[in-house]
């Protein structure tokens, strides 16, 4: 949206200007007035849709949006907040495909790889979200989200000290580039990639050290990266698959333990699973008090 001023009698630039400076309770008051006049303007429900996303509402803005795509079937901005609801609502797949129809519509847009590059930083298909990022980049040097993304890539992927060093840079001019970090530390924490999270982390909290959020996200993660859970990392990861595993194991070792085993072996056998099990559900609340996480 461009950067213009607005009189009265001009809605569209009045939305834009109020939207461009997140006042977004005064452009609902605008277009309280103005879609009842003019409930088929295309403009005024994306801009509808705009602040339901916004506000959290995503199922009412996907509709709206959806709506306005059945009078501009080719309404490449609709089509990109779309994109975004989905991601929210880790609608990977959908996301995927409109992100492609858009490539397709604008093959030199930069932001579309960008945000493809991104949506599949976000699913850790880092080999695809580092060279959609380069096409990014190549198609527009200055395009910040694709540098970001290119640069989690490296530091994921490679634990790269210059990349990580580049995000604080970012991180200090671009605070967007905050938000993107923690987003992706949090999927990281998700796939039990924890200490690629800590390092993430420690360089946002680098730069905003005050911030209690980004140092209760660090404590946590430096509970589940102490050695002393190394042990319990498998069932962390895998939860009742591992559980279930390890049941079955026992009550085969039990049935074979007459014929192939000695008491001793499976009693020892024994005595190790079921310490096993007891350290993972009673060790880590311990270490939390310890840590006072």
């Amino acid at each position: 949206m461009s950067d213009i001023e607005y009189d009265d009698t001009d809605v569209e630039g009045k939305l834009i200007f109020l939207l461009e400076r997140n006042r977004l309770a005064v452009a609902e008051d605008v277009l309280r007035q103005a879609l009842p006049k003019d409930p088929d303007n295309t403009f005024l429900l994306f801009c509808s849709a705009y602040i339901d996303n916004e506000n959290g509402d995503h199922e009412l803005a996907e509709k709206t949006l959806n709506d306005v795509l059945l009078i501009e079937p080719e309404n490449s901005a609709v089509k990109s907040l779309l994109v975004e609801i989905y991601i929210v609502q880790e609608r990977f797949c959908e996301a995927e495909l409109l992100i492609i129809e858009l490539i397709r519509e604008f093959p030199e847009s930069s932001d579309y790889y960008a945000e493809y590059a991104n949506l599949m930083l976000f699913t850790l298909n880092l080999d695809k979200a580092f060279k959609l990022s380069r096409e990014a980049i190549r198609l527009d040097p200055d395009n910040i989200s694709a540098l970001q993304t290119s640069l989690f890539c490296e530091i994921v992927q490679h634990d790269s000290k210059e990349a990580m060093e580049k995000i604080g840079d970012l991180v200090s001019k671009y605070p967007d580039t905050a938000t993107t970090a923690i987003s992706l530390t949090l999927v990281l924490m998700e796939n039990c990639e924890n200490r690629k999270a800590l390092s993430i982390m420690q360089e946002v909290l680098r730069n905003d050290p005050s911030n209690e959020d980004y140092v209760d996200i660090i404590k946590e993660l430096r509970f589940r990266t102490h050695p002393t859970m190394l042990p319990t990392l498998p069932m962390i990861k895998n939860g009742w698959h591992v559980s279930a595993v390890l049941w079955l194991t026992i009550v085969i070792i039990y049935h074979l333990s007459d014929k192939y085993l000695s008491s001793d072996t499976t009693l020892i056998i024994a005595l190790s699973w079921l310490g096993y099990v007891i350290y993972t559900w009673v060790y880590p609340p311990i270490l939390r008090k310890i840590m006072k996480v």
